[in-house]
């Protein structure tokens, strides 16, 4: 009985020493996290709205080019077409560039590793 209190007392010095280390390991990840998500969704943005008008501009240049011919009307859906599968392509690609790795996954690390710890101790 005295040896379960003592790998109690031990686990509960363990946590509280423990306990500083994560949340000042919290704040680290979380603040990472946030100019990550930041920085992405600005470049995102940015780079979105620059290729909406280059391509809004391109598409009436190639109507435009072709509003005095018979293939006007063929041209203008050709050109929502375009637009379209660059949507499909830009969507797929974005999609395969998320993130992998689990947010928070620093604390997580050392929370695995601290209980390995304690079952150990156990």
């Amino acid at each position: 009985m005295f040896d379960a209190i003592e790998k109690a007392r031990q686990i509960g010095v363990i946590v509280l020493e423990r306990a500083e280390d994560y949340l000042e390991l919290l704040r680290l990840d979380v603040e990472i996290q946030r100019r990550h998500f930041v920085q992405r969704v600005l470049s995102f943005a940015i780079t979105g709205v620059c290729f909406l008008i280059a391509f809004v501009f391109l598409g009436l240049a190639v109507i435009v080019s072709f509003w005095e011919t018979d293939y006007r009307i063929l041209v203008t859906w050709i050109v929502v077409a375009f637009y379209i599968v660059l949507a499909i392509i830009a969507y797929i690609r974005a999609k395969r560039h998320v993130r992998r790795e689990a947010a928070l996954s620093t604390i997580s690390h050392e929370l695995q590793e601290d209980i390995k710890l304690i079952k150990d101790l156990l």
